[in-house]
């Protein structure tokens, strides 16, 4: 059966492998020509085989074909240099005809002028139409703006003429008419040509090229890079979306994580923003727009690239005559990220996601992430996952709990779970040793999300380094005070933000009163996980990212007002801890809310009442309800505090067991001094049962009167 447009069933079937329906080659105008026909459709007298498909040229907007190109069913053949014969002048224009952008039907042209709607280009009209249905799959709104490219090189061409050095003229080459009609400037640009281009230097410097172009008219560039996929010589996008190794998520995913294009090098950064045309004559808003053009061409350089530019072009500025050059190059090119100039810190700011985001399916992606790669209990997963995205909702709180990663030995994947954690978090900070004046200094000049590891091989009795971590809980009092300067001018640090730690064994009480505990054991044979990559889990992750910045942004205020439900069971300074990542979870609706609750309580169980003190009261009330006495000695209380084998009491301090000093010391803070006493007609120092009353009453559980027994 052949279709109005002359299309054969076979014409659709080829379609539709390349992921490419009924209903968009139709509205494409594409149509099928015979050898005569498709000859005279491109002008062309040279004898051949002209038979094939014929593409329609149409500028969104508008109903006039303005070009067409040949896609020949049988195209000549020649031989390449390894003996293999390739297809030659597949694809033919009219001859003299200027390049031209290729748009699917059904683009309304406001799209071209509206820089939130990303753009995707890719070469060849197929490529297009394909991408042109992701765009749209399964979404309300489109994705992406598809636009195709004829060639790889065809975003130039010939655009006038100029006098030759023979006295005669000569074609000038540059950018085609049509991209002036896109608005670029702010717009983010993805580049998606085949894969290829890592083996083809003509594909990879075109690629270079058009990022360079499109970076010069203000456009943030990506290049997404295709792998090589079974039975495929080469991977265009209809390729990759039709294969099963392929396909629309993956895709995307690619379209999301796709990298900053490399700025060039530094004389074609300098000659792309215009730097070396200024002269001695060139006024100051010339010199600014330059400069302004060079900071965007600089995005994505790195140290050496960038300060080889800032050199020449400090050179260049001074040398026509401009006044202080380096003050104003130093300007032009402030880091778009923060960063430390001597040791090389640098946050660089995360995208936001342009759509917005469903928050309870972006806690289910992230907890889906954690799970492939670590062995962990349902609770420390959800528990993993709210205090993720917490790190993005800082400023919407004024506690932040500590995440405390513990492991009874190593080789638990407490590094693995930090590794991803840098890779998911608000600007990571990560160290395996740190001082406290580092810390503060750290947490003041840059707000990051703190990671350090191997805490316990550095916080020990570091009372200091441990009074910054605790400081950093609650934001009313996140400060610390100190002098600077030969002046010793007193000077504020704050210290308030997120931070999690990881350690062999129990922190010290302060730190894990101030936690969210997440206990980490040993994989099991059985328990099977991924093997992370750790060469591409930043690109990999940075959907993620993207993601949480968008659902942050579009949530601080209701954040801010949100009044979670904490559970009862929970203590109060539980409940301090848990209130900002329950509001996360409430505030994505009753499911995530509903998981928060029951991991709040799950994992608070036995953690808020651990402390050495108060595990010194819980078990000298136990000593005497079992002697059921009302006084006893110092050193019988000690004696029998060292019997309790699973405590600290018989390897208190270096080894040594308790002593009747160390219980004084422990207990003077509740205001339980030792009494003299005589007790079978010795004097002897001890307590009364009495003495414990209160603190019994206060500090602990089921604290019914000693008394009553």
């Amino acid at each position: 059966m052949i279709a109005s447009n002359g299309l054969t069933e076979a014409d659709y079937r080829m379609f539709e492998l390349s992921w490419i329906t009924r209903r968009i080659v139709d509205d494409a105008m594409i149509r099928r020509v015979s050898s005569s026909e498709g000859a005279e459709l491109i002008g062309c007298d040279r004898p051949g085989n002209y038979a094939g498909l014929a593409f329609s040229y149409i500028w969104p907007g508008e109903t006039r074909v303005r070009d067409y190109r040949l896609r020949r069913d049988c195209p000549e053949m020649e031989r390449k240099s390894d003996g293999s014969l390739r297809e030659k002048r597949k694809y033919l224009c009219a001859p003299g005809g200027r390049n031209k952008l290729y748009f699917p039907c059904g683009i309304k042209p406001e799209a071209l002028l509206d820089i939130s709607l990303p753009i995707v280009i890719a070469e060849g009209e197929k490529k297009t139409l394909a991408l042109y249905r992701l765009a749209n799959w399964n979404s309300a709104e489109s994705r992406f703006l598809p636009v195709g490219l004829s060639g790889v090189w065809n975003w130039r061409g010939t655009i006038g003429k100029e006098p030759g050095p023979d006295g005669g003229s000569r074609q000038v080459k540059g950018s085609i008419s049509d991209m002036q009609r896109i608005e670029w400037k702010e717009r983010t640009v993805y580049i998606l040509f085949d894969s290829d281009k890592r083996s083809n230097t003509s594909v990879r410097e075109a690629e270079r090229a058009l990022a360079g172009e499109l970076k010069s008219r203000g456009a943030v560039v990506r290049l997404i890079d295709l792998p090589d996929l079974p039975n495929l010589d080469k991977t265009g996008a209809d390729d990759f979306l039709a294969h099963p190794d392929g396909g629309p998520e993956r895709l995307l995913a690619l379209i999301d994580g796709a990298k900053m294009a490399e700025p060039g090098s530094a004389g074609e950064i300098l000659s792309r923003a215009g730097i070396a045309e200024l002269t001695a004559e060139s006024g100051i808003d010339e010199v600014e727009a330059a400069l302004r053009k060079l900071r965007r061409e600089m995005n994505g350089a790195d140290n050496l690239r960038e300060t080889a530019v800032r050199n020449e072009t400090i050179k260049h500025l001074a040398a026509i005559g401009i006044q202080a050059p380096a003050q104003l190059v130093n300007a032009a090119l402030a880091r778009l990220e923060q960063q430390d100039e001597t040791r090389g810190i640098a946050f660089p700011e995360t995208e936001p996601w342009p759509k917005q985001i469903d928050g309870s399916l972006l806690l289910d992606e992230i907890a889906a992430l954690l799970r492939r790669f670590v062995v962990l209990p349902t609770a420390e997963i959800q528990a993993v996952t709210l205090w993720v995205v917490h790190t993005y909702a800082v400023e919407a709180t004024s506690i932040c709990p500590i995440l405390v990663i513990n492991s009874p030995e190593k080789r638990c994947g407490k590094t693995l779970l930090l590794e991803l954690l840098f890779n998911l978090v608000f600007r990571p900070l990560p160290a395996s040793n740190i001082t406290a004046s580092s810390l503060f200094r750290a947490i003041e000049r840059y707000k990051p999300t703190v990671l350090l590891d191997e805490v316990d091989t550095f916080l020990g009795d570091n009372d200091e380094l441990r009074g910054i971590l605790n400081s950093g809980y609650r934001r009313s009092s996140a400060y610390v005070i100190r002098t600077v300067g030969d002046d010793f001018e007193p000077v504020i640090f704050g210290t308030f933000g997120p931070k999690a730690i990881a350690q062999i064994g129990t922190p010290p009480d302060t730190i894990l009163d101030r936690s969210v505990l997440v206990n980490m054991r040993r994989k099991m044979s059985d328990e099977k996980t991924e093997r992370l990559r750790y060469d591409r889990v930043s690109e990999d992750l940075l959907p993620l990212r993207r993601k949480a910045v968008r659902w942050t942004k579009d949530n601080l205020k209701r954040l801010t007002d949100c009044e979670p439900q904490v559970p009862d069971e929970l203590n109060d300074r539980a409940r301090d801890s848990w209130r900002p990542l329950l509001a996360i979870a409430e505030s994505t609706g009753s499911r995530w809310a509903g998981y928060g609750r029951a991991c709040a309580v799950k994992l608070s169980e036995g953690k808020s009442e651990i402390s050495k003190r108060t595990l010194l009261l819980s078990d000298i009330r136990d000593i005497f309800r079992q002697t059921r006495v009302s006084r006893m000695a110092s050193t019988e209380i000690c004696s029998k505090l060292i019997g309790i084998e699973e405590h600290p009491w018989p390897e208190l301090r270096d080894g040594k067991p308790i002593t009747a000093c160390q219980l004084a010391r422990l207990l003077e803070p509740l205001c339980i001094r030792p009494r003299q006493m005589k007790m079978d007609m010795t004097n002897i120092r001890g307590y009364e049962l009495d003495d414990f009353t209160d603190s019994f009453a206060r500090y602990l559980h089921d604290s019914s009167s000693m008394n009553e027994q």
